[in-house]
């Protein structure tokens, strides 16, 4: 089993994490770099300084990790959830963000991602569905990009807090689950399960 950190863009700090814990690997969190917050991407050549500052001390970045749908700032929909209103309007510059992203992790050699997903639940519920769609719509996007860039991609939903509505069991027995249904990639069928958010 391998195991590997968050780093945050303090190469300084993620080394003495990674000494004190005993750990040579971390996956680099896009957010914390400089261009990502007024461009939803990483600066490339930060980005690039980083993993290289990284490497030269002993510490491989095979990974990297951003928040799906988070980009750009907005005020949350309610504590601890990510208002889904980019999904609602198909907002163009949030997806041509994380797509830009998938190609400099391409750039440099960053072969995995995981999307964070805390997406809250519309306030009307008449567009509970419309939401879930526009997160299909992203999917059906994003699984070819990653493909095509040669990066693998996981989803994770915020988890352990019944603050942030996440995928506990209680909050899991709670919901209705959906499920994107087939998607196709070249290396196979992949299904996605969302629930949509604590209320």
């Amino acid at each position: 089993m391998k195991i590997g950190i968050a780093a945050f863009g303090d190469v300084e700090a993620t080394v003495e994490r990674c000494r004190r814990l005993g750990v040579d690997r971390v996956y680099i969190d896009c957010p914390s770099l400089p261009g990502f917050q007024e461009n939803g991407y990483p600066d490339p050549a930060s980005l690039r300084a980083f993993k290289g500052r990284l490497e030269e001390q002993g510490i491989e970045a095979p990974a990297a990790h951003f928040w799906l749908a988070k980009w750009p700032s907005r005020p949350p929909l309610r504590e601890g959830a990510t208002n889904p209103d980019v999904l609602l309007r198909r907002d163009r510059r949030c997806l041509e963000a994380m797509l830009r992203t998938l190609e400099l992790l391409e750039e440099n050699g960053i072969p995995k991602v995981l999307l964070h997903i805390d997406l809250g639940r519309p306030t009307d519920a008449g567009e509970a569905e419309a939401c879930w769609e526009g997160l299909v719509d992203f999917y059906r996007e994003l699984i070819p990009a990653a493909e095509q860039c040669g990066v693998g991609s996981g989803t994770t939903a915020s988890t352990g807090s019944s603050r942030t509505g996440c995928a506990n069991g209680r909050w899991r027995r709670a919901c209705a689950w959906k499920s994107t249904g087939p998607i196709r990639t070249k290396h196979g069928v992949a299904r996605f399960w969302w629930g949509p958010g604590r209320s």
